[in-house]
């Protein structure tokens, strides 16, 4: 039986739907049971897939990532769309557009934050980045357009914390002292994590007081996004180096979906 929709407003959340039953439709209208068992053992439930499609609300990113996947589509688009459609959602009444981006303190007004250990700069932000991951992140955030998306991370360049922009993507510094870099940085992930992470090429070294150091920045981290995020946000953590940011997250608010790129480097724990 066809999986069916609640009527949806015009806008982001229309074009939305009207995309993902597209696919649905392309895919030979698969019952919700048989797109669940599809997922394999990362699998959503057949009530989370038909919420998925039912609206008007938004899904939830990752279920809502996960179908696309199952169907082969493109999850660029719908992560736009979606994006969109949060940023839609928090405008006010007769909301017309915005000549200029919303200024890079204005709390909870984000709908994608990406964490990096660093900033994507070396110096100050009117260099080039520092690498081509870092280059194609900025692009696609540049897509979903200012000022959805934000980047936190350490400008071990500048030691005074703050915001600022990097071609049009605000930037948010996180302020590391010499010692928190020696016992987070060089200890803990270095030392520590590093040579686990890395079939034990090396012996790991361990130190309580590293951990300690590790923890608090991690929750410095946590704690910018907490105040950055908008409700519901996608939140793009980049390495190992800051594992315990989503559950420091999570300790303050429930809503941000947040995604840790570190699999291919965990699984070899």
């Amino acid at each position: 039986m066809a999986l069916k929709r609640e009527p949806t407003p015009p806008g982001p959340i229309s074009r939305l739907f009207d995309r993902l039953h597209d696919l649905y439709l392309r895919a030979g209208e698969p019952g919700v049971r048989e797109i669940s068992r599809g997922m394999g053992r990362d699998r959503v439930s057949p009530t989370t897939v038909h919420n998925v499609f039912r609206g008007p609300k938004v899904p939830r990113w990752e279920p809502l990532r996960k179908v696309v996947v199952q169907f082969n589509g493109d999850v660029d688009p719908f992560l736009a769309l979606w994006t969109a459609v949060l940023e839609a959602e928090r405008r006010p009444p007769g909301w017309a557009g915005r000549d200029h981006p919303v200024p890079a303190t204005d709390e909870r007004s984000f709908a994608v934050v990406v964490i990096t250990n660093r900033m994507p700069f070396s110096g100050n932000a009117e260099v080039a980045a520092q690498s081509q991951w870092h280059v194609a992140m900025l692009a696609a955030m540049r897509r979903f357009g200012t000022p959805v998306g934000a980047w936190i991370g350490w400008s071990e360049h500048d030691p005074q914390p703050g915001a600022a922009t990097y071609d049009g993507t605000p930037l948010h510094t996180i302020d590391l002292s010499t010692t928190d870099v020696k016992l987070h940085y060089d200890g803990y992930c270095n030392a520590t994590l590093w040579p686990l992470y890395h079939q034990h090429i090396e012996r790991p070294k361990y130190d309580p007081a590293w951990r300690r150091a590790s923890r608090e920045v991690n929750q410095r981290y946590a704690d910018a996004v907490v105040h950055l995020a908008a409700p519901g946000a996608l939140v793009w953590i980049h390495d190992y180096q800051l594992q315990l940011v989503p559950d420091l997250i999570r300790r303050q608010r429930r809503d941000p979906h947040c995604c840790i790129e570190a699999k291919g480097v965990l699984a070899n724990a």
